[in-house]
């Protein structure tokens, strides 16, 4: 099943993802990220789930060139919250 969605909260170790119809807890998903610094595919397991609401999942596989993409992506945000007064 693909399904596009929002994401609320993010970080190295995983993220949470708005969606109305969440997976339960400890289910394994296939992600795909489109970011500006590229593509970026992982393996995630669900941890928490609200219906109606959406999940938290915790990164589980990430290929290197991926991770360097998404760090790469999530330091340029840092980058310009620090630069907005």
């Amino acid at each position: 099943m693909r399904r596009v969605s929002y994401i609320a909260n993010l970080g190295l170790g995983g993220l949470y993802i708005r969606a109305t119809e969440p997976p339960p807890p400890g289910t394994n998903i296939q992600l795909l990220l489109d970011v500006p610094t590229g593509e970026v595919r992982a393996r995630a397991v669900v941890q928490r789930s609200i219906p109606k609401v959406g999940m938290g999942v915790k990164f589980v596989a990430m290929q290197q060139e991926d991770r360097a993409r998404f760090a790469g992506w999530l330091n340029s945000l840092t980058s310009v919250d620090a630069q907005t007064p």
